[in-house]
């Protein structure tokens, strides 16, 4: 997966920032990484339930308002993801590193939550080093926000 530029999620002290917000199978994942990449992560588990349609995909698509084509280039191919090998090679494409937190957030949102928890999936699968887990940590941590409000909507 490609670096994300360092957040505010990253080690201060014994414990971390923000919590990672993992579903059941995400946990698996992430008990299976070194003990060392795990050290002082606290784990919650992610209660949020969306069941994401194409009408959905839609209107968050109307939504986006990034102003480089590349970011809508980015978003038409996750939409069009429907196996693992595709996502990860769609994942592998992707320098989030290049993208401002504001621009991260805007895919994020439009590409909705089940992209955002396969990237959790792959990052967890594929983590190395301590800015890995940072990564996803971030991303957990947009998806429980997004699920939090669209629960509070209903």
């Amino acid at each position: 997966m490609a670096k994300a530029k360092s957040h505010p999620t990253a080690k201060a002290t014994s414990t971390m920032a923000h919590p990672l917000y993992l579903t059941a199978d995400e946990r698996k994942l992430f008990t299976a990484l070194s003990a060392k990449l795990r050290e002082g992560w606290e784990v919650k588990e992610e209660k949020g339930k969306y069941e994401d349609s194409p009408e959905r995909q839609e209107i968050r698509y109307e939504l986006l308002k990034l102003n480089k084509a590349k970011y809508k280039k980015i978003v038409d191919k996750a939409n069009t993801v429907r196996s693992q090998e595709e996502f990860h090679s769609f994942v592998m494409d992707v320098d989030f590193s290049s993208m401002t937190q504001d621009e991260l957030i805007d895919v994020l949102f439009t590409v909705g939550p089940d992209i955002v928890s396969l990237l959790i999936s792959h990052g967890i699968a594929t983590a190395k080093e301590d800015s890995d887990v940072e990564l996803i940590a971030a991303f957990t941590n947009f998806r429980h926000l997004v699920l939090a409000s669209y629960s509070a909507s209903r």
